[in-house]
């Protein structure tokens, strides 16, 4: 068996981001008694914010500015007054309640538990995905959390990898395999750390970056062949 150490990311990847982001929204707005003007309101603003996350992640703004400015331009759209310190506070507070499963997320975590460390590693805030993890069925199935928020370094950076090389240090290079849905943040930051990677891509999206994940899946038990046969 060639992996004995699985980073996970976490949103997208283990748990379903989605559900549990459309269901804090729903919430906070309800909560600062805002009306939900569209059906496409959710959408609108997750458009914002992962623009404005990708905008993070490659080194454009810093997280401080992405707490702020993703509802600030959404409710720019349609010229709301909200205190948008207070509604995000509030919005994390509620997103961290929830800790729903992509498919699949806990059979492969216990598949892989038997034989290998699993570790998330996650670009997301460093409170809720802790509460998120423990608050799941993958609380004793996952060694670590490390959240690039706690070291200064976001994939896809080298330097947060260190870390996690520092952490495990009887693991070497190529027992480790980075696993993810984000091509810039997973797929490239392992590659810059010089480890294997493996592309969770479940609804066939296009490669449109130039890096070439060791893997791809669609499924994540494809994953378990992968690292014990290996």
């Amino acid at each position: 068996m060639k992996y004995k150490l699985i980073l996970f990311d976490s949103d997208e990847t283990l748990f379903d981001y989605k559900r549990c982001a459309r269901e804090a929204f729903s919430i906070t707005l309800s909560y600062f008694q805002i009306p939900f003007l569209r059906p496409t309101y959710f959408e609108e603003f997750d458009s914002i914010n992962m623009e404005l996350w990708s905008d993070f992640e490659s080194g454009k703004i810093s997280r401080s500015i992405l707490y702020i400015e993703r509802f600030k331009r959404f409710f720019a759209l349609d010229n709301i007054g909200v205190n948008i310190k207070y509604f995000n506070a509030h919005y994390l507070d509620i997103i961290g309640q929830f800790s729903y499963l992509i498919e699949e997320a806990n059979d492969v975590c216990k598949a892989l538990k038997q034989h290998c460390t699993i570790v998330i590693l996650t670009n997301g805030f460093s409170h809720i995905h802790h509460r998120r993890v423990k608050n799941s069925p993958l609380s004793l199935l996952i060694d670590k959390v490390i959240a690039t928020q706690d070291y200064g370094y976001a994939k896809p950076d080298k330097r947060i990898f260190d870390v996690v090389f520092e952490l495990y240090p009887e693991s070497d290079r190529d027992s480790i395999l980075m696993v993810g849905d984000g091509l810039h943040s997973d797929v490239l930051g392992g590659i810059n750390a010089n480890i294997d990677t493996c592309w969770f891509n479940p609804y066939c999206k296009q490669n449109t970056l130039a890096v070439s994940p060791t893997y791809i899946i669609s499924t994540l038990m494809e994953l378990v062949p992968i690292v014990l046969i290996c």
